[in-house]
C-alpha cells in the first residue's frame, strides 16, 4: 500500500509476512520492518539511538552479511552534523576517506577490514580484503574507455599487485575472473570460467531484469542452455527466480537500503547478482557496482562523490530519500520508479522552468553560494539588490515544511556570510505551485 505522496507504507510477502515502512516529512525512510533510521539536515544517515531499537538479531543465514545481528546502529550519542557529508561510523562500521572524498578504508562490524584504491577517474580498481580469520584477498577491477566495468577477479599471487597491478593483469594472474559485456549502459553478459550469462530486460529503456540465459559446456563437451526468469518487486529488485516451468530456483529478502539480508538457493544452478536497478552485487566487498559509482547498501550511500556534482543533489554521497520508490540507474542522480512520484517530478520540472517567467527580472536563478567552510548552497532564485531569496516548492504539507526549513537556513547563512550590503536584511519567500 502507498500513502498520498506515493511512498510505500507496507508490503506483504507469503514468506516474510507484512513489512511496515515509515517516513519523515522529507520522504526519508525512518523505519523498514524492525530497522530504524535517522538523518541529519544534509541527509546523512546517523549512528544514533532510538527508542524503538530492540536488542534481538536479524537472522541472515546466507546473505551478504556485513554486520548482521543488529537492527540499527550500536549506537552512539553523536547527534552532530557530519562534516563534509563523509560518514565516519554507522552500525559498527568505521569509514575513512582520501582528500578527494573517496572511501579508502572500511572496518566492518564483524572484524573484516577492506582497503580501496582508485585510478585518476576515481574508479575503484583494487580492493584489499583482510578477513577476520587472518587471510587476505586482493581483487582487481577494470573498465573500458566509457567507464563501464569490463572485468574483475581475485589475484592468485599477492606479489603480482606490487609490479603489474592493475592495468596489465592478464587472465593468468586472476582466479574467479569475470568479464562483462555491455549494451550501452545495460549489462548484457557476464562471462565466467564455467559459463556465460546473458540478460534480457523488461523493455529497452528499463533496467528491471526479465530473464537470464545460462550457457555452459558439460564435462562431456556438450553445450547446454537454460533460461531463468526474474520476479521483481515494485522497485525492480529481484525477489524470486524460476525456471521456464515456473519452478522456484531462488528467493531473497532485503534490508531497508537494498542489501541482500538472506537468500535461499533451491538449486545450485541459481545465480542472482542484481540488487537495486542496474546494481550488480560484489560479494567479496559487499558493495554494489552502480555503473559510474559503487553503492554501499549498509548505509544507503555511495562510496565517493557524485561525478556530476550538485546536479545530482546537494549531498554528493546521497542515494535517495528511500529505495522503496526511488532509483538511480547510473550512480549519478535519483529518479522515481513510482508513477505517482514520476508525475509529481514532471510537474515540478515544468514549474521550475516557468519560474523565471513568473518572477520577472532582477533575480538570479539556480544560483550557487559557497560558504567560508566550503559548503555549497543552491537557491531557486535570489535578488542581491533587494536582499530576497526565494524557494519554489509544491503546495503540500511536506513541500511547505521543507521549503520553510531551507529558507530559514538560507537567510541565516546569507545574513552571516553574504554581501555586506544585505547583512541582516535578508528575507526568505516561499513560492508554491499546485502539484
Amino acid at each position: 500500500g502507498y500513502d498520498r505522496t506515493g511512498n510505500l507504507t507496507h508490503s506483504t510477502d507469503q514468506r516474510t509476512g507484512t513489512t511496515q515502512f515509515e517516513y519523515d516529512k522529507l520522504g526519508r525512510i525512518t523505519q523498514a520492518g524492525n530497522e530504524l533510521f535517522a538523518f541529519d539536515p544534509a541527509h546523512n544517515i546517523l549512528d544514533i539511538p532510538t527508542e524503538k531499537v530492540k536488542p534481538y538479531p536479524t537472522p541472515s543465514p546466507a546473505g551478504e552479511g556485513r554486520g548482521e545481528g543488529k537492527t540499527a546502529a550500536p549506537l552512539s550519542d553523536n547527534r552532530s552534523i557530519i562534516p563534509d557529508n563523509r560518514l565516519k561510523t554507522y552500525n559498527g562500521t568505521t569509514y575513512y576517506y582520501d582528500e578527494l572524498g573517496n572511501l579508502i578504508h572500511r572496518e566492518l562490524a564483524d572484524g573484516e577490514v577492506q582497503n580501496y584504491f582508485y585510478d585518476l577517474h576515481d574508479q575503484l580498481v583494487k580492493a584489499e580484503i583482510f578477513k577476520k580469520d587472518g587471510t587476505k584477498e586482493t581483487w582487481s577491477y577494470t573498465y573500458d574507455a566509457l567507464g563501464r566495468r569490463i572485468g574483475k577477479g581475485r589475484l592468485k599471487n599477492e606479489e603480482v599487485s606490487e609490479t603489474s597491478f592493475p592495468h596489465d593483469l592478464g587472465g593468468n594472474d586472476l582466479e574467479n575472473h569475470t568479464r562483462f559485456v555491455w549494451d550501452g549502459s545495460h549489462l548484457l553478459q557476464e562471462i565466467h570460467p564455467d559459463g556465460r550469462y546473458t540478460y534480457i530486460y523488461t523493455d529497452p529503456d528499463s533496467y528491471e531484469p526479465l530473464a537470464q540465459v545460462r550457457d555452459w559446456t558439460t564435462e562431456d563437451g556438450e553445450s547446454r542452455q537454460q533460461t531463468h526468469y526474474f520476479h521483481c518487486d515494485q522497485i525492480g529488485i529481484p525477489r524470486e527466480m524460476t525456471d521456464k516451468d515456473g519452478n522456484l530456483l531462488w528467493f531473497g529478502n532485503y534490508t531497508g537500503w537494498g542489501r541482500l539480508k538472506e537468500e535461499t538457493k533451491v538449486t545450485d544452478a541459481a545465480y542472482q547478482p542484481f540488487r537495486l536497478q542496474n546494481q550488480y552485487a560484489d560479494r567479496e566487498t559487499g558493495l554494489h557496482y552502480n555503473f559510474f559509482r559503487y553503492y554501499e547498501p549498509d548505509a544507503g550511500r555511495f562510496v565517493n562523490q557524485d561525478p556530476i556534482g550538485l546536479m545530482g543533489g546537494e549531498n554528493l554521497y546521497w542515494f535517495a530519500p528511500n529505495v522503496q520508490i526511488w532509483v538511480d540507474f547510473l550512480g549519478l542522480a535519483k529518479g522515481a520508479a513510482n508513477p505517482v512520484v514520476k508525475a509529481a517530478i514532471e510537474v515540478g520540472k515544468r514549474a521550475h522552468k516557468n519560474y523565471s517567467l513568473t518572477l520577472g527580472g532582477g533575480y538570479n536563478f539556480e544560483s550557487s553560494f559557497r560558504t567560508k567552510s566550503g559548503k555549497l548552497y543552491r537557491f531557486d532564485a535570489i535578488d542581491y539588490k533587494n536582499c530576497l531569496v526565494r524557494e519554489l516548492k509544491p503546495d503540500t504539507k511536506s513541500g511547505r515544511c521543507k521549503g520553510n526549513k531551507q529558507l530559514n537556513n538560507y537567510v541565516r547563512i546569507l545574513n552571516s556570510e553574504g554581501p555586506d550590503s544585505c547583512k541582516g536584511k535578508w528575507k526568505g519567500i516561499l513560492d508554491l505551485y499546485k502539484p
